[in-house]
C-alpha cells in the first residue's frame, strides 16, 4: 500500500512516517525543500516537492497513491510571513482535497482539532471547521481525527 503524507516534517508527522515505514508500507512525503526533509530526518523516503498552497504545485504528485494523510496545519499565525490560518489549515486542505479527487486517490485522512467548528470561538477553530466541511463534502472516503492538544519528546513544549 502506499500512502501519501503531507507534514511529515512536523511533530505528528514524523511519529507517523516511522510507524508506516515500520509497517512495511510504501511512503510518500510531499516537501518543500528536500533538503530541509533530509535535515529534519526523512530519509530513505520517496520525497516530492510541492506546496500545499498552491494547487499547481500538486499536479500528478498523489496519483498512484492508495491513501492521503493530511497533517499541515498551523496553531500560530505569523502574518508578516504570510502564514495564516485561512491558507494553511483551510486552503491547503481544499488543494489536498481536490488534488486527490483529480488525481484518483480515494482514501483521506485528516488531522483537525478537537473543537473544530464553523462559528467556532476562534480562527483557528473556524478554519479547521471549514476545512472539516469540505473533506465532508467531497466524494472522498474519510476519516478526521480530532485530538486535543499532542505533545511528548521532541515537542516544542515537552
Amino acid at each position: 500500500m502506499k500512502v501519501f503524507i503531507t507534514g511529515a516534517t512536523g511533530f505528528v508527522g514524523g511519529f507517523i512516517l516511522r510507524e508506516l515505514k515500520k509497517q512495511g508500507y510504501e511512503v510518500r512525503c510531499l516537501v518543500r525543500n528536500k533538503e530541509q526533509a533530509k535535515r529534519n530526518g526523512i530519509n530513505e523516503t520517496e520525497m516530492v516537492v510541492g506546496d500545499v498552497t498552491d494547487l499547481d504545485s500538486l499536479q500528478g504528485l498523489v496519483s498512484g497513491s492508495d491513501a492521503i494523510i493530511h497533517l499541515v496545519a498551523i496553531i500560530k499565525e505569523d502574518r508578516k510571513r504570510g502564514i495564516t490560518f485561512e491558507d494553511i489549515n483551510f486552503e491547503a486542505t481544499n488543494n489536498i482535497v481536490n488534488a486527490a479527487v483529480e488525481q484518483g486517490v480515494n482514501r483521506f485522512l485528516h488531522i483537525s482539532a478537537l473543537g473544530a467548528d464553523p462559528q467556532g470561538l476562534t480562527p483557528y477553530f473556524r478554519t479547521k471547521g471549514r476545512a472539516e466541511a469540505l473533506v465532508k463534502a467531497s466524494s472522498l472516503n474519510y476519516s478526521i481525527f480530532r485530538p486535543s492538544f499532542i505533545y511528548g519528546p521532541g515537542d516544542a513544549v515537552y
